[in-house]
């Protein structure tokens, strides 16, 4: 597994990407992954510190500890929709969210909704609704910052590279440069829908729903 097929897997799976990093970084309450000169390393950050730094040889194997760390949280599967707020305007502010996103609330089961009050002085509590993120449309589900998505235009395949060009929605054009294999493993085509996830020094690119194998 490298980091390209690690954000597919936790974009399928509702991951909320508030949970964790895929190139280094200090973002509070994160789990990292960052490759270093003599390999890779996984570590926590909390307020600009980072704690339970594990290394290893090979991608791979930071990837699946970074995948087992935010699969353990069941927090990690919600993204919050409406709140903190009075009583009164989060359940407004929940019904608008549902409204558009055309999900009926009788249609989410007993897990897909969560309500709780943050404990502040106020009287009532500020009360905040999340939702299952894997039940909320593409669209309105919460991405990293430095996720863009597009559309193949062009795909060339060299003898160890591949170069791809990509259409961001909003027009703008950018090539990227990925192995032969991964364009493979891919099947990129023209007009396929892809998310890049543009990084300091590469861009990972995925086809979500590109890999369909579980990972254990």
């Amino acid at each position: 597994m490298n980091r390209s097929e690690l954000a597919d897997i936790l974009f399928r799976e509702g991951i909320n990407p508030r949970c964790y990093g895929l190139h280094g970084g200090h973002a509070d309450c994160t789990y990292v992954i960052d490759r270093r000169p003599d390999g890779w390393v996984v570590y926590f950050t909390e307020r600009g510190s980072d704690s339970q730094h594990q290394y290893f040889d090979t991608e791979d194997e930071a990837c699946r500890c970074l995948l087992n760390h935010v699969r353990a949280d069941p927090d990690n599967y919600f993204q919050v929709v409406a709140g903190p707020l009075p009583p009164a305007e989060a359940d407004a502010a929940l019904g608008r969210f549902l409204d558009d996103a055309a999900l009926p609330r009788r249609d989410l089961g007993p897990g897909d909704l969560r309500m709780w009050h943050v404990q502040t002085r106020s009287d009532p509590p500020p009360r905040v609704y999340s939702i299952r993120t894997t039940r909320i449309p593409d669209r309105l589900r919460d991405r990293p910052h430095n996720m863009l998505n597009g559309s193949i235009r062009k795909v060339g395949i060299g003898s160890g590279v591949a170069g791809v060009v990509v259409e961001l929605h909003g027009g703008q054009h950018i090539e990227a440069v990925i192995p032969r294999s991964a364009a493979f493993d891919l099947d990129l085509q023209d007009d396929d829908e892809v998310t890049l996830i543009i990084q300091p020094s590469d861009i990972l690119l995925l086809k979500t729903r590109a890999y369909r194998d579980p990972i254990a």
